[in-house]
């Protein structure tokens, strides 16, 4: 988030940033003061979904637009898994040596046990994804449902990206 809003703010110093996402720990990311004058504003999905209602729009009429920028790592990092495949796959493609065995962390307790584990030199990986919410960012707590089937529908709208290049 903060990097893509500095980012954003070096392109167009005028411009406006606001994350929408799942995340409700980027309301507390946002205050961060690294993150001062790179992130506007911060919304949940939730509290979109309650902005649009007010508004009595209909997305359904909107008209819809090709997001093609995002490339198939990009567009899976939301799920649990999603993220080390994105580094693994960079990684290879890079010729690197240091080969990325990573981890998927999928909620809190995942997380924990995988930290622990490394604290103490028994983890056999070198990577931790750690999602701390089930199933990762599509299970977040502003989402506006939690559908077991989310994963998938992440996987089906990676397909369709251009580009597999890590971006």
């Amino acid at each position: 988030m903060g990097t893509m809003g500095r980012f954003l703010k070096e392109q167009d110093g005028t411009a406006k940033t606001v994350f929408i996402g799942p995340c409700t720990a980027k309301k507390t990311e946002f205050q961060r003061e690294e993150y001062q004058g790179y992130v506007d504003s911060v919304m949940t999905f939730e509290e979109l979904q309650a902005l649009i209602d007010s508004k009595d729009i209909d997305v359904t009429t909107l008209e819809k637009t090709d997001l093609c920028q995002a490339s198939y790592y990009g567009r899976i990092f939301a799920r649990s898994g999603g993220l080390s495949e994105a580094v693994a796959s960079d990684m290879k493609n890079r010729s690197s040596e240091f080969e990325v065995k990573p981890i998927s962390c999928n909620g809190i307790e995942e997380c924990r046990s995988a930290l622990l584990k490394a604290s103490k030199g028994v983890l056999p990986y070198n990577f931790i994804e750690g999602m701390a919410c089930k199933g990762g960012c599509v299970g977040g707590a502003g989402c506006l449902n939690h559908d077991d089937k989310n994963a998938k529908k992440i996987d089906d709208y990676a397909k369709e990206a251009t580009s597999e290049n890590v971006k």
